[in-house]
C-alpha cells in the first residue's frame, strides 16, 4: 500500500465539502472520535483511504480491492479496541454517491464478507449510516 503523508492547516470540513466529498466518490468512515479536527474517508472506486487529524493528512492507496478491504477492517479493529468503534460507512444522501452505489456496495460486501444482497438491504433510503465493517447481530 502506498502511503503519502502531508500537513495542511485547517479543519476536516475542507475535506468534507471539497476533496473528499460524495460528489468526488468518497464516503465518510464514521467513528466516535470524529470531530472538526479528525475525519476519515474512503473512495471504493479508486481504492483510497484518506485521514485528517489536526492538520496531519494520510492518503493510503490500495493496490487491490482486497488490500482496501483489509485496511478498512484494520481501521474498524483499531477503533473498536480503543473505544471509538465500530467504524461505519456513511454514504450520505447525495445523488452522486447513490449513483455510484453499485461500486460502493460491491466494495462494502468485500469488506464485510457479507453477501451483496445483505449489504444492499442495509443501504436503504433514509438510513444515514451503514454498519458494514462488522456483521450486526
Amino acid at each position: 500500500m502506498k502511503i503519502t503523508r502531508e500537513f495542511c492547516s485547517g479543519d476536516r470540513y475542507t475535506y468534507d465539502f471539497g476533496l473528499c466529498s460524495y460528489e468526488k466518490g468518497w464516503a465518510q468512515v464514521d467513528t466516535a472520535q470524529d470531530a472538526s479536527y479528525f475525519g476519515t474517508w474512503a473512495n471504493p472506486t479508486r481504492l483510497l483511504i484518506f485521514n485528517y487529524c489536526e492538520g496531519d493528512t494520510t492518503l493510503k492507496e490500495a493496490a487491490s480491492p482486497e488490500e482496501f478491504a483489509t485496511e478498512l477492517r484494520e481501521i474498524d479493529a483499531w477503533n473498536r479496541a480503543h473505544g471509538y468503534g465500530p467504524a461505519r460507512i456513511d454514504p450520505g444522501f447525495d445523488p452522486a454517491m447513490t449513483a455510484a452505489g453499485g461500486v460502493l456496495v460491491a466494495a462494502l460486501a468485500l469488506v464485510t464478507e457479507l453477501s451483496l444482497a445483505a449489504v444492499q438491504r442495509r443501504l436503504t433510503p433514509g438510513r444515514r449510516r451503514v454498519s458494514v465493517l462488522a456483521p450486526q447481530g
